[in-house]
């Protein structure tokens, strides 16, 4: 955004890291950079790769929690990234580029450069004056090539259909009269994104007629068209499959106002799963908003928690979310008020949240709703979980280390007095509470998928000793050995 040469020589920096995950992060910048020096930087690495030589945001990461995802990025992505970069950025040497990519022998550059090559295709005049129709006709006479290559075939077919090209729509018409249901709605799905309206009537074949997998297929490409799509929305929203009516949450989810009323009638239905998704749609957290309950679980984000995740949250601003969660929460059951407890706590709600997880944290039945509102009230630094916590402690012992882990948190917010309690902990409970105060700074606390991480990567993790139900590890990170303690459940 600077637009300054300072920047763009610390995006390079960037770009060149060891650490894949900021190489991607740095594309994104030089692409929105642009210019000669980042369209030739994005050509090179389109070509050959990226070549590691820079330790940019290495040291930054390594301070960052949970971050061992990072070992997921490889280097296969960063020039995918360029590659998908070029798409959007366009230009006769980007498709020049793109078009010799489509002789590749790894099916993936090959797929992506083709679906680049589409981007330019499909581009049209913008508010600005750049030379948007550079490279236009060159893709689209490399995708007429990739015709002819077995497996690109299908994909330059309905890219070309979209573009309007007479044969190749009048061949998908074809298509979609001869082949097998599963074949015409893979088909009528793609023709689904650039407005093909007739591919409405296979998906409602689909529904009255195809399989589970056909059906959600089918409902996913309703997103594609609108009002029109509501009948067949709602005929799906009372399908006999599970899986069928969690993809109408979603796809109604995307709908705004629209899909609302399909979303409500969806809260009657006999799939507790199917009304909690249709709980956290109409309150605006995404699809699968036990995800960011969990991820406030785990990370302790009780002091103001920002939106800033777009993957777990897509209703802004803080305030809009907060009044439509207090509309629906009564629609809820008893384990869906939690959750939605849990993410108005940290929100700063404490009035409304409060009162129901004071409620769940006494309920000895719903053990999995206990939890959740133990630990919530814990890392809140709410005293009044104290002897809930202890008790649970006390029943399960050892089974249950995040139970001993929130009370150390809480212990850390607010002062406890584990002599108040009327049973006492089992033996070995206060010293752990001990042993980790000590030991924090030196051997951390490491999450199962950080650590997955490194195993994943053929690492090497070295048990030294065993304290009850937490194990102390040892491992190699960044050419150094680290230590820290981890639950013994996620090594198994």
């Amino acid at each position: 955004n600077l637009k300054i040469p300072e920047a763009f020589s610390l995006l390079e920096e960037a770009f060149h890291s060891s650490n894949p995950f900021v190489a991607i992060a740095a594309v994104k910048g030089i692409k929105k950079y642009g210019g000669k020096r980042a369209e030739k930087i994005l050509l090179e690495c389109a070509k050959h790769g990226v070549k590691s030589s820079s330790s940019a945001g290495e040291k930054a990461f390594s301070k960052y929690p949970f971050h061992g995802f990072m070992k997921f990025y490889t280097p296969e992505q960063v020039r995918i990234s360029c590659i998908r970069a070029l798409g959007e950025l366009g230009g006769e040497e980007a498709v020049k580029v793109l078009g010799e990519l489509l002789r590749s022998t790894d099916k993936r550059i090959k797929r992506e450069a083709l679906s680049s090559l589409g981007k330019i295709a499909f581009r049209e005049k913008p508010s600005s004056k750049i030379l948007w129709w550079l490279g236009k006709v060159d893709a689209r006479y490399y995708l007429q090539k990739a015709l002819k290559d077995s497996d690109l075939s299908d994909a330059a077919l309905e890219i070309l259909a979209c573009l309007g090209e007479k044969e190749a729509l009048d061949l998908c018409k074809k298509r979609l009269k001869e082949g097998s249901l599963f074949e015409k709605v893979a088909l009528a799905s793609s023709l689904a994104k650039c407005g093909y309206y007739e591919s409405l009537e296979i998906f409602k074949e689909a529904l009255t007629k195809g399989n589970k997998a056909e059906k959600v297929k089918a409902v996913e490409a309703l997103q594609y068209f609108g009002g029109k799509a509501l009948p067949l929305l709602t005929q799906a929203a009372h399908d006999p499959s599970p899986e069928v009516r969690a993809k109408v949450v979603d796809i109604a989810g995307k709908s705004g106002e629209s899909g609302e009323k399909i979303l409500l009638e969806l809260l009657k239905d006999e799939n507790r799963n199917i009304r909690r998704e249709a709980i956290f749609a109409l309150t605006g957290l995404r699809l699968g908003g036990s995800l960011l309950v969990d991820y406030l679980l785990e990370t302790g984000t009780f002091t103001g928690f920002k939106i800033e995740r777009k993957d777990l949250v897509k209703t802004k601003p803080k305030e809009k979310m907060i009044n439509k969660i207090k509309k629906y929460l009564p629609y809820a059951d008893e384990y869906t008020q939690v959750d939605l407890a849990v993410v108005l706590l940290s929100l700063g709600e404490r009035d409304v949240s409060l009162p129901i997880l004071h409620k769940a944290m006494k309920d000895k039945k719903a053990r999995v709703i206990q939890k959740k509102a133990l630990i919530a009230l814990a890392e809140a630094g709410d005293t009044a979980v104290v002897p809930y916590l202890e008790s649970r402690i006390w029943d399960c012992g050892e089974r249950e280390p995040d139970m001993v882990w929130a009370l150390y948190q809480l212990s850390l917010k607010s002062p406890v007095n584990t002599q108040t309690v009327k049973k006492p902990l089992p033996t070995g409970i206060t010293s752990l509470q001990e042993k980790f105060s000590k030991v924090k700074v030196k051997a951390p606390v490491y999450s199962g998928s950080e650590i997955i991480g490194y195993l994943e990567k053929g690492e090497k993790v070295r048990c030294l000793k065993k304290y009850k139900n937490w194990v102390l590890i040892e491992f190699e990170k960044e050419g150094k050995r680290e230590k820290g303690w981890i639950s013994e459940d996620y090594l198994e």
